[in-house]
């Protein structure tokens, strides 16, 4: 075999395992999203199931922001007046305490 075949040969070789590697990169990526798509999840449901057993729920704005879906739900909901522009548009139907 000569050298421009055996080159032609490493490069296929090369070839296969860089597609080899890319299979198993895509894998790992769809692995791990899958793992912190339900670590997510979890997390979610713990958050829920404190704020469900508490009376009271101090959090600051960007803790209500990120919690809205959750205490949006909760028809006890009561905010600082000084707040209240702030949490028309993120909580509405909420009342002022």
């Amino acid at each position: 075999m000569g050298l421009a075949d055996r080159w032609k040969l490493y490069r296929y070789w090369l070839s296969l395992y860089r597609a080899h590697l890319r299979d198993n990169i895509r894998d790992a990526e769809r692995n791990f999203q899958l793992a912190a798509d339900r670590m997510k999840e979890l997390v979610a449901e713990e958050d829920l199931a404190i704020m469900s057993t508490t009376r009271i729920i101090g959090m600051t704005t960007t803790a209500a922001a990120r919690y809205v879906e959750l205490v949006i739900d909760n028809s006890d909901l009561y905010y600082e007046p000084g707040t209240r522009t702030r949490f028309q548009n993120l909580l509405p139907g909420s009342k002022s305490g």
